[in-house]
């Protein structure tokens, strides 16, 4: 599971213990930069990839 932050903390979830995988903070990790409306994008998963609609050109992490 990804949930994303309104304020830019995306995590991965372990869905059968709630423990957290690993967190990413997507202003300080990717640079992105702040936005007056916070973050509000629905992460998608495409094969071994998390894409987010975020920062000038969205971002991309390998899973």
């Amino acid at each position: 599971m990804y949930p994303l932050s309104r304020d830019g903390k995306l995590f991965c979830f372990n869905t059968k213990t709630g423990k957290i995988l690993w967190e990413k903070d997507l202003i300080s990790d990717y640079n992105a930069g702040t936005i007056t409306y916070s973050f509000s994008c629905s992460p998608y998963i495409y094969k071994h990839l998390l894409i987010l609609n975020a920062n000038r050109s969205g971002i991309c992490r390998k899973f």
